[in-house]
């Protein structure tokens, strides 16, 4: 897949991926000659405005055909695809414990703007519930928002959870293959019981701790996002959830990230991303380490939003 965005000149991806070398906002109204059903000439149209021109050269299969949802701020004129000359802002945020999905204040919870300043613009795709951790997604792209969020693209998503008791066989081939949450069967999932305790930082509020119930942790790779979905899959087999962190969306990690701790996606990675989501190939392994695993974090702080 082919389809990326593209900052002032155009620029060579990967071999075959090309790109027009010129800027959308100097577009040529240089006429193409473009064959139709009845042989006529048509003229190319400019580009809209912050869009740049994607090469008709490459074969028509290679481009795919996305869909609004598929794609950020794809725009069609004449027949010809035309992609955004700036790419999204993308956020990784490791949400700590006992902080909202929000940036709208309830109670005594913190939200989302204890841990910034953002932008203004950006809001996050999909939620954590304030008990649970891990890796949140802020973006002001309602399309990459979409094809994170929604069911019908299966991004997994991948969680450790620490559960009372150790789960025997049954409990996990019952989390393997589905268990029935309020009359809806889940998708078969990926569970793992690990071996070890995994290196996360404390909880600023321990877990409740009982010396007569032994814990155990596991690792579950998800594909839909119903709400509070792990903690439910868990209590349905008997092994109640204590601690949840949401390590991965897709290749998008959590890596190189303390609680409370931000970064921006690069350009690159933001290309990336919408790559593997037009191509449908998020699993985590489509990129070495994943996204996420390089680049200096954000400071937590106060925002005015």
């Amino acid at each position: 897949m082919i389809l990326a965005t593209v900052r002032g000149r155009g620029e060579i991806l990967e071999e075959g991926e090309a790109l027009l070398k010129r800027p959308a906002n100097r577009f040529s109204r240089t006429q193409r000659r473009m064959s139709s059903k009845n042989g006529a000439r048509r003229t190319a149209s400019r580009p809209p405005a912050g869009y740049a021109f994607q090469d008709t050269n490459v074969p028509r299969k290679s481009q795919g055909n996305p869909t609004e949802s598929q794609h950020s701020r794809v725009a069609s004129v004449a027949g010809s695809l035309y992609l955004p000359a700036m790419p999204a802002t993308v956020i990784l945020l490791y949400k700590p414990f006992g902080v909202l999905s929000q940036f709208t204040r309830e109670g005594e919870w913190k939200t989302l703007a204890d841990c910034g300043p953002f932008p203004d613009t950006v809001y996050p795709a999909g939620r954590l519930d304030a008990e649970s951790e891990g890796l949140l997604v802020l973006t002001d792209d309602n399309r990459i928002k979409r094809g994170i969020t929604e069911p019908r693209f299966m991004h997994p998503r991948t969680y450790v959870v620490q559960v009372e008791r150790i789960p025997g066989i049954a409990a996990l081939e019952r989390l393997r293959h589905g268990v029935t949450i309020e009359g809806k069967r889940t998708r078969d999932a990926e569970v793992t019981l690990l071996g070890r305790e995994p290196d996360f930082p404390p909880r600023p509020v321990p877990i409740r701790f009982r010396k007569s119930v032994p814990t155990a942790w596991l690792e579950l790779r998800l594909t839909e996002g119903r709400n509070r979905q792990v903690r439910k899959m868990t209590a349905a087999v008997g092994h109640p959830t204590l601690r949840l962190i949401r390590t991965r969306i897709g290749d998008l990690s959590l890596e190189g990230l303390s609680p409370g701790l931000w970064r921006s996606l690069t350009a690159g990675e933001v290309r990336i991303l919408i790559r593997s989501q037009l191509s449908g190939s998020s699993g985590g392994s489509g990129v070495a380490g994943g996204i996420g695993a390089a680049g200096p974090p954000g400071a937590g702080g106060a925002s005015s939003r």
